[in-house]
């Protein structure tokens, strides 16, 4: 769960374009010239556990908390890849995805990533953290991403995006037989699409929160957990929400393979249901 000084406070064909795998990033493009005004990678070791990749705007790694649970090779190098500089350091500061946000009313960039990325470090010692800096969700940028994901060892992934087109929701529909290990999760109100045009995807989890709208589409509905928005959120809480949900979901995922790490996406979507509906809890 998403904790309450983390949302006041902001978190302190589909092998085409950038097709790699994650080892051999090792020799990538030439990085952009912003990439040498982020800050260096702390030092550390794999810290174990499930990997969860996170495909957002990036994530402030410089966060001991996040820096602790990062994934990573056997010379402590992030397993992790940024799209827009074209490095391994998705680098995202809050000042930076604000003034994205306000910049592109379209396509919001703000800081969902580094508060999912807070929230499963947070909820749960079993996951690791996959980081994945995407310039927007559309169909280019997801294909690049997912590219990457399925060749890394992540089994989870979380997209922590404000908005996603319905063309990007297609192609999450489409994604080949390698890809079917993966639970993707997702808050339910950044779909594009409404109720009526939403058809499910086997290993796709919308996730939402109870206060959310009722008539939007969801495969679980939960209490978010929050009780405090920061101001940059206002007039977007229903994203805020549904991703702390969608925090709670991915992190009861990787419970559940830490236990049975034989599951695959579909199956692995089947038991989070099933854990949260015995529960109790609202869906």
């Amino acid at each position: 769960m998403i904790s309450r000084r983390a949302v006041a406070l902001g978190g302190a064909a589909l092998i085409g374009t950038s097709g790699r795998g994650y080892a051999q990033q090792k020799n990538p493009p030439a990085p952009a010239a912003s990439a040498s005004r982020k800050p260096k990678l702390p030092p550390g070791r794999d810290p174990g556990g499930v990997a969860v990749a996170v495909i957002g705007a990036g994530v402030d790694y410089t966060s001991p908390k996040i820096a602790g649970r990062l994934a990573r090779d056997g010379e402590g190098d992030l397993i992790g890849w940024d799209f827009v500089d074209n490095d391994n350091r998705p680098f995202a500061q809050r000042s930076q995805l604000i003034q994205s946000s306000a910049q592109s009313q379209s396509q919001a960039q703000s800081p969902l990533s580094t508060l999912a990325a807070h929230g499963l470090v947070n909820d749960s010692r079993h996951t690791r953290l996959i980081p994945v800096r995407c310039p927007d969700s559309a169909v280019d940028a997801l294909t690049s991403a997912f590219a990457f994901v399925v060749r890394s060892p992540a089994r989870i992934v979380v997209l922590a995006f404000e908005s996603m087109p319905a063309s990007s929701v297609a192609l999450l529909s489409a994604l080949p037989e390698r890809a079917r290990p993966l639970l993707v999760v997702m808050p339910a109100s950044s779909l594009s699409v409404g109720a009526g045009n939403w058809a499910p995807i086997a290993n796709l989890l919308l996730a939402a929160a109870t206060a959310s709208d009722p008539a939007m589409s969801s495969d679980i509905r939960l209490p978010s957990g929050i009780d405090l928005i920061d101001d940059d959120f206002r007039g977007r809480e229903a994203v805020l929400m549904d991703t702390a949900v969608a925090v709670q979901a991915a992190t009861s995922a990787s419970l559940i393979l830490a236990k049975a790490p034989a599951l695959d996406g579909i199956a692995l979507k089947r038991e989070v249901l099933a854990t949260f509906a015995a529960t109790d809890k609202p869906r």
